[in-house]
């Protein structure tokens, strides 16, 4: 899983979840390393490390053996994207169950560390799902996540409490096992065991999915088996650079070290990287101000406001850049 990459999805999902609970979110993104400034574009992904580095520093600071499940119990329609998109388009719950699984994929690649599976027998289904990362307290905490978001998506889908049969955890037994118990419906929850699994009976596996939708779920399976064949588009650190830059422009906080620290390096490695690509910091910021003001052009932004957002002192400076960058409409 460290050298996995996630969906900016998760990441938002998991960051508005603790700032749910009562975490500073910002700040433990900040000290997991985690690029924020890239987490608006939803068809990049990020380091897996980073989010066990956040899942780490969340569990420290809330000390909640209940994490995992207090966050999953956040998850609304759409919060994962194609992911729930593929579950609520099945027909059944355990074909919408298999999706999700089958496609984990587009949440985390996890490059094969995580075990995730599904066991068909008999009368009953069981669903694999063990996070692991370097971290044993966050491979507890992702595991009892995912498994409640699997749980806690099927029942506000269906509109019913369903319930698993079983559920299995790898930590050793708590004091209490209500917790468990209640969140999930049953009294056959064990600890100890090899796996994190949940099982479901396969008559609840057969109830419909009321947003069942054959044609589009054909569709949204095909568009996701792209994505898993194709290489994840990764955000270029040249790119992630200016992001931030443009980002901080409005709050007059451009500086190589509120960005440097963004970009979890020292103001002098940042500066000799960009050394290294036949640039320096002055050219970026220029760069950046340049290309949001060609954007704003188009916006029809006044000349007042632009020079406010570009952090000019006034407009007869934003006139000065224009002249340097051969624009014209200052």
């Amino acid at each position: 899983m460290t050298q996995g990459t996630v969906s900016t999805a998760l990441v938002r999902f998991v960051l508005g979840s603790l700032r749910g609970l009562g975490a500073d979110s910002d700040r433990l993104a900040g000290q997991a390393g985690l690029p924020v400034w890239a987490l608006g574009d939803d068809r990049a992904r990020v380091p897996t490390l980073h989010l066990s580095r956040l899942w780490r520093l969340a569990s420290v600071e809330l000390d909640d053996p209940r994490l995992g499940l207090r966050m999953a119990r956040q998850w609304s329609h759409g919060r994962l994207h194609l992911n729930d998109y593929l579950f609520e388009t099945a027909s059944t719950l355990g074909e919408g169950l298999s999706t999700a699984v089958r496609y984990g994929y587009i949440v985390s690649d996890s490059t094969g560390a995580n075990d995730v599976g599904v066991l068909d027998e008999d009368d009953r289904v069981t669903f694999r799902y063990q996070v692991r990362t370097p971290f044993p307290e966050v491979d507890a905490l992702g595991s009892e996540f995912s498994l409640g978001v699997l749980l806690y998506r099927a029942r506000r889908t269906l509109g019913i409490a369903v319930s698993p049969s079983h559920v299995g955890f790898t930590t050793g037994a708590p004091r209490s096992r209500r917790d468990r118990s209640e969140a999930f419906g049953t009294d056959r929850v064990d600890f100890g065991q090899e796996q994190t699994t949940m099982t479901f009976a396969r008559r609840d596996l057969a109830l419909p999915l009321p947003g069942a939708d054959p044609g589009l779920a054909a569709v949204l399976r095909a568009h996701a088996d792209s994505i898993i064949t194709a290489p994840p588009r990764a955000v270029r650190w040249r790119e992630l650079l200016r992001r931030s830059v443009a980002v901080r422009l409005q709050d007059r906080d451009v500086s190589v070290a509120a960005v440097a620290r963004e970009l979890a390096m020292s103001p002098r490695s940042l500066q000799r990287r960009l050394e290294e690509e036949g640039t320096n910091w002055r050219a970026e910021v220029d760069a950046v101000r340049r290309e949001e003001a060609v954007r704003m052009l188009r916006e029809g932004i006044s000349r007042s406001a632009m020079a406010a957002r570009l952090g000019y002192s006034d407009t007869r400076a934003l006139r000065r850049a224009f002249t340097r960058w051969n624009l014209r409409g200052a």
